[in-house]
């Protein structure tokens, strides 16, 4: 399954203006150039080649809700947290700051 990220908020875009690609394979995620979506120590999911020393989540992903309109889950919880960082936007799992707003991910 490929996934989008929705916020519940205008994003600021960071790198490009095109959609990076994610899948959602045996509970773990990988990007278009098969880096491992992680849980960083900090709470910041981030894809990487290799995952993070200290890395609180590197599986455990899964899709919730009905077929037309399955989101994200990390241990049941479909809530992640879009946190305003300059001028761009970083996904949490745990809301870390005043700046964040819920967000969920969308499954495509």
């Amino acid at each position: 399954m490929q996934l989008v990220f929705t916020p519940t908020y205008e994003a600021p875009v960071k790198r490009s203006l095109s959609n990076l690609g994610i899948w959602l394979i045996n509970g773990t995620l990988l990007d278009t150039f098969a880096r491992l979506g992680t849980i960083v120590a900090n709470h910041q999911l981030q894809f990487d080649a290799f995952s993070q020393s200290g890395a609180i989540y590197t599986a455990g992903f899964s899709a919730c809700g009905p077929t037309n309109a399955r989101v994200l889950a990390l241990g049941g919880n479909t809530t992640f947290w879009g946190c305003t960082s300059g001028g761009f936007a970083n996904i949490y799992d745990e809301n870390v700051a005043p700046q964040c707003v819920a967000a969920e991910i969308r499954l495509v």
